[in-house]
């Protein structure tokens, strides 16, 4: 095999597979419930309305909360619907666009995650589901591996844009420490570090600057993690294992500083 069938057609193991869409489904259903559908009140109050992509006004209606909360619910219900029932193939299609529209329509709801969402939508719709026989039977069985090209198309998938979001840093705004002051949190957060290191010659601006590349470092090395970690059920060495567990606690470190910056 070459390096690319090595890497999309590898060995994957089933229980992956087997979480993976039903995690990130029950987390869309509570999503959906609880933080989309807020924005509804939001939509028709005005017969104005820009969508995230022009062609899309050219083609809908103004959307109103009833209309708006009809795609968010449905994408709750759907999803919510997969994980109790198992995965669905038909539902897992129609999920993609649905849930994709519910939040395209309008820039009222601007979260720039959504297109992450949207993309891994986009891969459980090619996933590897159990036959009937077993749904039949409820006796799955999730010891061993398998060959899943859509999960390896998903880690890859995160790794792009892990890739896009360091490239968007290498400005110089970003390296100079200025986009991170701009946006108040870190200030409030790193603040107080920054000033007990003043004493010891490290200044404001050199702080600053440095913690702006420790963030480009950080998802530079997500980048790789992402792609390696699709690998670690055909590469079971100790390599691999640091590097998913780096990739793990960099990944959690990252957005656990978001949740306390209150970058939302």
């Amino acid at each position: 095999m070459n390096v690319w069938d090595r890497h999309f057609y590898g060995p994957i193991g089933k229980i992956r597979t087997f979480l993976l869409p039903r995690l990130v489904l029950t987390l869309l259903g509570f999503d959906a419930c609880l933080a989309m559908s807020q924005h509804g009140a939001l939509y028709g109050t005005t017969d104005f309305n820009v969508a995230h992509f022009a062609w899309i006004d050219a083609i809908q209606p103004i959307p109103t909360a009833r209309y708006h909360l009809f795609f968010v619910l449905g994408t709750a219900f759907m999803a919510m619907f997969s994980v109790i029932r198992g995965p669905w193939r038909p539902i897992l299609i129609v999920l993609v666009p649905f849930y994709s529209y519910a939040w395209l329509m309008s820039r009222l709801d601007s979260y720039t995650h959504h297109y992450l969402i949207s993309t891994l939508l986009f891969c459980f719709a090619f996933w590897p589901l159990s036959s009937s026989k077993q749904d039949e039977t409820r006796k799955l069985n999730l010891s061993g591996v398998h060959s899943a090209w859509p999960y390896a198309m998903l880690g890859t998938a995160v790794s792009v844009i892990f890739f896009y979001c360091t490239m968007a840093k290498v400005d110089a705004p970003w390296r100079n420490g200025h986009t991170l002051l701009v946006m108040g949190g870190p200030e409030a957060l790193y603040g107080p570090i920054q000033r007990m290191l003043e004493p010891v010659g490290i200044s404001r601006a050199l702080f600053w600057k440095a913690l702006s590349h420790a963030v480009i470092l950080l998802e530079s090395l997500l980048t790789l993690c992402y792609l390696v970690a699709v690998q670690q059920d055909a590469r079971k060495t100790r390599t691999v294992k640091l590097v998913c567990w780096l990739g793990f606690l960099l990944a959690f470190g990252l957005h656990l500083g978001n949740e306390l910056l209150e970058l939302n």
